[in-house]
């Protein structure tokens, strides 16, 4: 096989695949807002740790308004991390189940659908490891 028609093959088989999601666009979006909420906190969580190492080491005073933010920053954090964290991995976790459920039914309903002749000549093992 050649590459421009291998490239082309996988071209054709990504844009159908890419079909079952379509209809699930809404979780893809969800996953994708949670991880970059993820993200952001792992980036603020660092930035806060940095400040306090920096405050500790030159030996600056912190504020009594640093007494009480840098705790609920710290607390507004982790929550924030893990809301995002859950978000993103529950809906990728239920976009993909919901794409295996369909492709299963899809195989079901074709296999549903062929001629007694075709499971006469096929051996059930054969059959279960096809759907499988």
């Amino acid at each position: 096989m050649t590459e421009p028609s291998l490239l082309a093959g996988s071209i054709s088989l990504y844009t159908r695949l890419l079909a079952y999601i379509k209809p699930l666009a809404h979780l893809l979006f969800l996953s994708v807002i949670g991880f970059s909420v993820f993200s952001v906190a792992n980036v603020l969580f660092s930035k806060l740790i940095g400040y306090l190492i920096d405050t500790i080491n030159l030996g600056s005073e912190i504020t009594s308004q640093e007494r009480l933010g840098i705790p609920l920053a710290l607390m507004l954090i982790v929550a924030g991390r893990g809301l995002g964290g859950f978000l993103g991995t529950y809906s990728m976790a239920s976009l993909a189940f919901n794409i295996i459920h369909r492709l299963r039914c899809e195989i079901v309903e074709r296999f549903l659908r062929l001629p007694v002749l075709y499971y006469d000549k096929n051996s059930t093992g054969h059959l279960i490891s096809t759907v499988t």
